[in-house]
């Protein structure tokens, strides 16, 4: 689950979704400070969220079994 929000619907807060919030923040200037061009900057993006949501359902997988 990124903190704010689940694809299995759990419950989500309003204090993990400022945490996600600010994490991508931080994410997306330091790829801009990193010097990427646009496409470089939303490939990073795109593994990242990637890597989380498969996070989350490793974790959501290992919780149901």
């Amino acid at each position: 689950m990124l903190e704010g929000a689940s694809l299995f619907g759990e419950k989500a807060s309003a204090t993990g979704s400022l945490f996600d919030t600010i994490v991508i923040g931080i994410i997306n200037n330091d790829l801009i400070l990193m010097g990427l061009d646009v496409s470089q900057q939303m490939f990073f993006r795109g593994i990242i969220l990637l890597t989380a949501i498969s996070i989350n359902i490793r974790s959501h997988l290992k919780t149901t079994i």
